[in-house]
């Protein structure tokens, strides 16, 4: 077990408008307040086309992701949550997870994906997180790069 204490210093809001993909809009965001080590507290809106994934075992006893789950359709989003991490050279890495509700009431969800775009808003409220280190790098086991919280 890797852990960290520190402390939720600042709140950034974010509206995306029609037609933004969230991912990006979060990159951007968190580009422009230069957050790097941070949470996400709150989101809400809805998509007109959500990508996410959602783990598989392959066959060489890696679990990864595999391809995207791609819909286009209206969808409700109901949560978002994650953190915000930055890879060994510094660049943003927000690693985001998404519950989405058809218009059956059915959910859905997993990892998101670049090209999930909004319908008519999507709100956010991410939190800074001081005194901690939150960066991914790549694990020689799974071959995937994971959170590795470091006290400051």
């Amino acid at each position: 077990m890797e852990t960290a204490k520190g402390t939720l210093a600042e709140v950034i809001t974010i509206r995306l408008e029609p037609d933004s993909d969230v991912l990006k809009g979060i990159e951007e965001a968190c580009r422009k307040y230069d957050l790097k080590n941070g949470v996400i507290i709150s989101g809400l809106g809805s998509l007109r086309r959500a990508e996410y994934f959602n783990p598989l075992s392959f066959p060489d006893g890696r679990v990864a992701y595999g391809d995207p789950i791609i819909r286009e359709e209206i969808l409700e989003l109901v949560s978002i949550s994650g953190i915000v991490c930055h890879d060994e050279d510094g660049t943003i890495s927000p690693h985001v997870h998404v519950t989405l509700s058809r218009n059956d009431g059915s959910t859905v969800g997993g990892h998101l994906g670049y090209g999930s775009l909004v319908l008519a808003t999507t709100d956010l409220v991410l939190g800074r997180i001081e005194q901690v280190d939150m960066c991914r790098r790549m694990d020689p086991k799974m071959k995937v790069p994971v959170f590795h919280p470091t006290q400051l």
